[in-house]
């Protein structure tokens, strides 16, 4: 039986300096029973097509926007690992 995990992206915001609160950072939790995954991103402009790849776009923008402003976000739905390593936050190493 495959695993299911949760996912909750929580964000790094700039707390200093001319772009004090913008979204530069992103820390991705993919949570099972079992097991646990982390992984960073830098917020390099394409979150929202990220995300699309595994919700709407509609919801893409809503989770990105909650990001923006500091709020952690939890994806709806439960996902097989193998659907989000490789297409939210950047290319993993296997």
């Amino acid at each position: 039986m495959n695993q299911t995990f949760k996912l909750t992206v929580m964000p790094g915001l700039l707390s200093e300096g001319e772009f004090a609160g913008h979204l530069e950072t992103v820390h991705f939790i993919a949570k099972s029973e079992t097991e646990l995954h982390e992984w960073w991103a830098v917020n390099t402009g394409t979150l929202e097509q990220e995300f699309g790849q595994v919700v709407s776009l509609e919801l893409a923008s809503h989770l990105v926007g909650r990001l923006r402003v500091g709020e952690t976000v939890e994806f709806p739905n439960r996902y097989a690992f193998e659907e989000v390593k490789c297409k939210i936050g950047g290319r993993w190493q296997d």
